[in-house]
């Protein structure tokens, strides 16, 4: 028998060390690995930025304005926040333009709104980590996290859903002090072009040794004569 073991990260710290495991059970495997892979693309623009709790739902709804104008998809890390997140989204663009995604929606409406969300008919998806990996998104051109992803897996999923074939693709990343650690070690790879391994551990407190290298916090420019809010 032959196995063809494939993923589009591979964890390999902690107890999450995914290439160890495979190396004790099959000594003699062969490895083949991408030329960038745990690395962000070169048609992606990140974007993070550092908010405090109670700004949470204006810097989406600035994110959603200011970023880019074709289809979007946000995260929340809960079903709670998710609500939080498609109220402030349904505000800034209207209630036909949004919907949640998440756990609690009955299987068949979940794929009724993707076909959707496909057709162009939603301009914004509101989700939960269920839309991070196992569907094919074509053509989301921004992906705003209304919470940080709670690990550097999660992130690169979540990010991975724009910028496919190709194609270029914006990142918005809100965070908290609570997230520092993290999004300054993500930060840090993004910025000088290197793969984020160190940070897949998902027990340890993501304080890096690493030189500090281009960091900066974004923010979306508003045209002339709109004000921030």
């Amino acid at each position: 028998k032959q196995f063809v073991l494939v993923g589009a990260t591979m964890p390999n710290a902690g107890t999450k060390n995914m290439e160890e495991h495979v190396k004790r059970l099959f000594p003699t495997a062969e490895w083949y690995r991408a030329a960038r892979v745990h690395q962000s693309k070169a048609e992606m623009d990140h974007y993070f930025v550092k908010i405090d709790e109670d700004s949470r739902g204006a810097a989406l709804r600035q994110a959603l304005r200011h970023g880019p104008q074709g289809k979007a998809l946000v995260f929340a890390n809960s079903v709670p926040k998710a609500e939080w997140a498609y109220e402030e989204a349904v505000d800034e663009l209207g209630a036909g333009s949004c919907a949640l995604f998440h756990k609690s929606v009955p299987v068949d409406e979940r794929a009724a709104l993707l076909a959707a969300y496909e057709r162009g008919e939603l301009r914004a998806l509101i989700c939960t980590g269920l839309a991070a990996r196992g569907l094919d998104f074509t053509d989301v051109e921004h992906v705003v996290q209304f919470e940080v992803a709670t690990n550097a897996v999660e992130f690169m999923h979540r990010v991975g859903r724009t910028a496919r074939a190709g194609k270029a693709g914006v990142t918005t990343t809100l965070y908290t002090d609570s997230r520092v650690d993290l999004v300054e070690g993500l930060r840090d790879a993004l910025v000088a072009n290197e793969p984020i391994e160190h940070l897949f551990s998902r027990k340890r407190s993501f304080k890096l040794g690493i030189k500090k290298r281009g960091k900066r916090d974004g923010t979306w420019p508003a045209p002339d004569g709109d004000d921030d809010e």
